[in-house]
């Protein structure tokens, strides 16, 4: 919407009351005591003078438009409506201002509105990005009933997650989720093979029948690798 303005106190410059296009207006000799208008060069005066003339023709609604302005009053030099405004010798009409300033507020929030769902996406970004295993990162219960579902038991599942967090650190792995991980993991041939290391020993300790005299999961691990390669 084109802005426009009107004369500050252009009423006194009026003797034709409301009606439009007057062949004159009035201007008081006491403008040359006018301290505000005395500090004017002799263009921006004579800019001023014109102005006011132009106002009786539009009725304190003229465009806010220094090229719409020099061509009506016949100007030679530019004319610089913002000095007026600044200088309180015109106004921009309310209605005008008031819809700049909500057209500026919506525009304020719309750039709000998209930062904020760009420092969203930024975080969401972020937050996808895989990351290494957190030094807070605990067994929980939930995992645990996946490995019971999986055929462990907690003491089986605690050993496989002390052995995933030592491997995550050792190997620097990261991981979008890691309890979603730690499950994979429990599903791995590792796991399994671990798992029965574990019972093969402690099934040995307990009926006293090792063939080997294995002492730990490992050698018991390594045993039932080679069983299953026939190197034994």
């Amino acid at each position: 919407m084109q802005r426009t303005f009107k004369v500050k106190g252009f009423s006194k410059f009026q003797h034709y009351g409301d009606k439009r296009n007057p062949p004159w207006i009035k201007l008081y000799n006491n403008v040359l005591e006018d301290y505000e208008i005395a500090k004017l060069d002799d263009v921006k005066k004579a800019h001023l003078f014109a102005i006011w003339l132009l106002a009786s023709r539009y009725q304190g609604d003229i465009p806010l438009d220094d090229k719409f302005v020099a061509n009506k009053i016949n100007a030679t030099e530019p004319v610089d409506l913002d000095f007026f405004v600044k200088s309180g010798f015109i106004l921009i009409n309310q209605s005008c201002s008031k819809m700049l300033a909500d057209g500026y507020q919506d525009a304020m929030l719309e750039e709000s509105r998209v930062n904020k769902s760009r420092v969203e996406k930024e975080k969401n970004k972020k937050e996808k990005r895989p990351k290494k295993i957190p030094d807070n990162f605990e067994l929980e219960q939930q995992s645990i009933d996946a490995g019971l579902k999986i055929g462990f038991n907690e003491k089986e599942i605690k050993s496989l997650f002390d052995d995933f967090i030592n491997h995550a650190n050792q190997k620097n792995r990261k991981q979008l989720n890691w309890r979603l991980a730690f499950t994979q993991w429990m599903n791995t041939s590792y796991s399994f093979q671990k798992v029965q290391a574990m019972r093969k020993l402690n099934g040995d300790a307990k009926s006293d029948k090792s063939k080997t005299g294995s002492t730990n999961w490992y050698t018991a691990f390594k045993e039932l690798e080679a069983e299953d390669t026939g190197e034994v």
